[in-house]
Formats: C-alpha cells, structure tokens, sequence
C-alpha cells in the first residue's frame, strides 16, 4: 500500500513539473494571432471602456481553461490600460478560438497617443494569464505585441452616442432670436443660446455652419460668433450664432415683413464638437419666434 502511495506521490509530482516546464517553456502559451473587432463600451473624463475580441490558437494537444486573466497594456513602456477578467474561457487544443478581453485605458493617456498617431494602436500586453489543464492550474506568462483599429472605433461610439434625438437638445438651449442691424440690402439675425454640456469629458463648440429660413425662405447662412469650451459635465455658458441674411432673397421684402406680419425662422446645420480630441458633427436645427428690433 505504501509503495502504491508513493508510486502515485511521484507520478503526481512528476505530472506538476511536466506542467510547469511546459508553461515555463512557453508550450501551453496561446499564440495571439489578430485583434477581430473592437467595442468602445463607455467613455468618460477617467478612463475609456473596450472589449477587444482577439483570434488565438492553441497549440498545445490538451484543452486550456483560462480562470483569469491579469494583464497591463503598454505603450513604450508606459501602462496606458489593463485587462483583468475573471470569465472562464475554454481554448480547445490544436484549434483557433476568438475571446473578449476587457479593456480599460487612461482617458488622457489615451487621447494623447491617438492625437499624434494614425489609426491604429500599436501596444504590448505583459502579464499573466491562470489557466487550467486537466486537473492542475498553473500560471501562464504573456507578452504580445498587439494592433488595434481604436481611433475610427472611439468616433463611431461618440458620434453615435451624439446623434440620438434628444442630445443636441441636451446640449443647445435657445434664449432668443433678434433681427438687428437692418440695412438696405442685407440684415443680421442674432441668436443667443446657453451651451451644456452633458458628457462627462471635456467638449468644445467649434462652429455652427448653418442656414436659415425666415417665413419657410431661405435667407442667409451663419455661424457661432466664437468658439465655446467647457471642461466639466453639467458646465453651462452662453453663447450667440449670427446669420447674414439678404433682405430681398426668398422673401418678398424683409421691410414688408417686419411691419405687416410675424417672423418665424428656422435654421438647419451641423454642431460640430470636439470631444477627446475628435471631431464630431451632430445635425441640429432650430426654430421659433424672430423678435424685430
């Protein structure tokens, strides 16, 4: 019975070295083969949320279960993000697979590289990977050299995060539209507005190229009087949009107008924002009462 013992004492330990040497050696370490796609999750002022799916092969004969994954994300040698997971993830042996790892980058780290870079990232991910095979877990070693397409993935969230119905809304408050400044030929329509800011990051109103409409005709094109930053979420300030509008184009007279009846106007346009270093239009139009002075 002793000998039995210590037959299986052996094996076992011989079992635990096999393992460790097969890690050590790098023979259990999946190969990162490719990034498949890329999800930008949340963005605010602290850090950037992404899931990046990566295509790896197992090379190894035996089925490798990934318990956990604890990884730093470098950028020469300065950690910009992390990947920490805890989801079990099955690589069978001698096949591909594609997983998700959970990324989290510094926000202004972030914005610094993709401001001076192209589109795509190149990082180094160090750390380890706990992985389990047959009945024996052991730590796996990584380091990849990796490219991710991240710029295009972190316009496409904001923009579309931007475009929904209510967000120009969120941003624009309309106080009042004037018509000032009547001359002859041309005219000047004078619109004050409060800016919001309703992102937890940074945003700047760039410009307003626009058009405007007085009575259903158009009458003139515009733009804000100067640029508008506000660093924080919920930061108000006011701003104007003026418009040049020619008296005597798509309205009968503008004289006529002002004396005989009531002015609408309406304009249509892009708000063009810069958010985390990108550039981002969002349709906006606005309309109410045009008050004559």
């Amino acid at each position: 019975m002793k000998k039995i013992i210590i037959y299986f004492a052996l094996i076992l330990i011989l079992v635990i070295i096999f393992f460790g040497a097969l890690s050590t050696f790098g023979f259990i370490k999946p190969k990162v083969l490719g990034v498949t796609n890329v999800e930008v999750l949340e963005i605010n002022k602290d850090s950037v949320s992404i899931n990046v799916e990566v295509s790896l092969i197992n090379e190894f004969f035996l089925d490798v279960d990934i318990k956990e994954i604890k990884i730093d994300i470098l950028s020469e040698n300065d950690t910009i993000g992390t990947v920490n997971s805890t989801i079990q993830i099955n690589l069978p042996g001698n096949d591909t697979s594609k997983i998700t790892l959970p990324a989290k980058f510094n926000t202004s780290k972030l914005a610094e590289l993709l401001e001076k870079n192209e589109d795509t990232l190149k990082v180094k991910l160090k750390g380890l990977i706990i992985a389990k095979i047959l009945f024996f877990n052991t730590d796996v070693e990584i380091e990849e050299n990796l490219k991710i397409e991240l710029k295009s993935s972190i316009l496409k969230a904001i923009e579309k995060a931007s475009n929904q119905e209510d967000t120009a809304d969120k941003i624009i408050e309309i106080k009042s539209a004037k018509l000032i400044d009547v001359g002859l030929k041309y005219s000047k329509v004078l619109i004050e507005f409060k800016l919001k800011n309703p992102y937890d990051l940074p945003i700047k109103l760039v410009s307003y190229k626009s058009d405007i409409y007085i009575n259903d005709n158009y009458s003139g094109n515009g733009n804000i009087k100067e640029e508008i930053e506000l660093k924080s979420k919920g930061e108000i300030s006011e701003g104007q949009f003026e418009f040049e509008v020619e008296n005597l184009k798509g309205i009968k007279s503008i004289f006529r107008t002002i004396f005989t009846s009531k002015m609408t106007y309406k304009t249509i346009g892009n708000l063009h924002l810069n958010i985390l270093g990108f550039n981002v239009k969002i349709p906006y139009s606005s309309t109410g009462d045009l008050i004559k002075l």
